[in-house]
C-alpha cells in the first residue's frame, strides 16, 4: 500500500488549522495532515501513547510544523 507522507501540525488556534488543511488540499506535493492542538498532544504522538498508539491511524511524520505561541508546552 502507498502510504502518501505525513505532516504533523501543531495548532492551537483551529481557525489557523483549517487554513493550513486547504492549503495542503490545494498543494501540488501530496501528504496527509494530522493535527493536534497542544504540546502535549503532539508529545503524545509522537511517542505513540494512548489514541496515538494506532500506527496504522497516526503514521510517524516526516515533517512537524509547530506553533511556538501555545499555552502549556510550546514550540
Amino acid at each position: 500500500m502507498n502510504q502518501l507522507p505525513t505532516v504533523l501540525l501543531v495548532e492551537d488556534n483551529h481557525t489557523d488549522a483549517l487554513l493550513f488543511c486547504i492549503a495542503a488540499r490545494k498543494s501540488p506535493v501530496r501528504f496527509q495532515t494530522q493535527v493536534v492542538h497542544d504540546g502535549h498532544d503532539a508529545l503524545r504522538y509522537l511517542k505513540g501513547d494512548g489514541i496515538f498508539g494506532n500506527r496504522r491511524n497516526y503514521p510517524l511524520p516526516g515533517l512537524v510544523v509547530l506553533d511556538l505561541d501555545m499555552p502549556g508546552v510550546c514550540g
